[in-house]
């Protein structure tokens, strides 16, 4: 074989491994191509103080850090936060959004709330993951977290996905994969080995929330309380009052009767005069009687009026932590 003709060969093959490797690489890159997108948008970003807080207030591990940081996350106030989160419906409000890849958190004001910005992170950051996963893995997962469903649900949580049903049809797994993953402990031992990817201590983040969800649910837990002994209360305060407004209407006509008696009293006839004393006696101790259960009413309505004045402050507490969750309130 010539020379000419061995070369020509071997230019051929150099072509052709160029192509390969061209054909690999291509592969490859539609392969990773969101890896790729997220390693360029993580190497643009720089995190605040705030957003680094959070990642390690949620032991968020690698993986998650870099899918989090990947979506270019923001804190932001009422104004912006209103910009960059739809709301879907108005009457409910919204802590997090991920929109167009990027992931929004409103800025908590009072300080009872401030883990609210923390595990607002981790479940938006949820849901940066699970697009990230293939359908397989989706279909696992769901089948999961149907499971884990069942076994925790509460009319609290089934009121919560009813919500997103009707706001955002379609995505009822997507938002089990958030809900349960930052806010119900003991999901199975194959969920907890699949969040473990996202999470050192998933532990510590369902603490973060069960912290202040517990202050709602003590004052909902005082407020109906003090409803209930209210309502009570009033309905038997209603009834004895009335009983005490009978008998001292009675006890004012008597008395009345008695005294216009006594000028018809032979005073020389001793059987009148002792029956006339006797009666006298009787309606003192009616009097004193009724004395002390106004004594007693008056207490009690005092209490009542107490229980009213702690209601009406349990309520007021309730409404303005609610409302420092609502941007649109701001």
């Amino acid at each position: 074989m010539s020379n000419a003709r061995v070369g020509q060969i071997g230019k051929l093959l150099a072509s052709l491994a160029i192509i390969i490797a061209l054909v690999v690489v291509s592969v490859l890159v539609i392969q990773n191509r969101q890896w790729l997108q997220d390693w360029y948008q993580v190497s643009q970003y720089q995190p605040s103080a705030q957003i680094n807080d959070i990642v390690t207030k949620t032991t968020m591990t690698e993986r998650s850090k870099f899918i989090f940081f990947a979506t270019h996350p923001e804190i932001n106030t009422a104004d912006s936060f209103n910009r960059n989160c739809e709301r879907k419906e108005q009457s409910s409000m919204i802590l997090g959004c991920y929109a167009g890849d990027r992931i929004y958190i409103y800025q908590v004001e009072d300080a009872r709330l401030s883990d609210v910005e923390d595990v607002t992170g981790a479940h938006e950051m949820l849901h940066a993951a699970w697009q990230r996963l293939d359908q397989g893995e989706k279909n696992r997962i769901g089948a999961l977290l149907e499971a884990a469903y069942a076994r925790v649900r509460t009319e609290k949580l089934d009121q919560r996905m009813q919500y997103y049903e009707k706001a955002e049809p379609g995505e009822r797994i997507n938002e089990l994969h958030s809900i349960l993953g930052t806010e119900f402990p003991d999901l199975g031992n194959d969920l907890e080995a699949y969040y473990s990817q996202y999470f050192s201590s998933r532990s510590s983040i369902v603490s973060l929330h069960d912290s202040y969800e517990s202050l709602f649910d003590e004052l909902d837990k005082k407020s109906n309380e003090l409803k209930a002994r209210i309502e009570q209360e009033a309905a038997q305060l209603n009834k004895e009052i009335e009983s005490y407004n009978a008998q001292m209407t009675a006890l004012n006509n008597d008395l009345r009767a008695h005294n216009a008696a006594a000028s018809s009293i032979d005073r020389t006839n001793k059987n009148q005069v002792d029956q006339y004393n006797q009666a006298g006696r009787q309606l003192d101790t009616r009097r004193s009687a009724l004395e002390a259960v106004k004594q007693n009413l008056d207490t009690r309505i005092s209490q009542y009026n107490a229980d009213i004045q702690s209601y009406n402050q349990t309520v007021l507490q309730s409404q303005r932590l609610n409302s420092s969750l609502d941007s649109m309130a701001q």
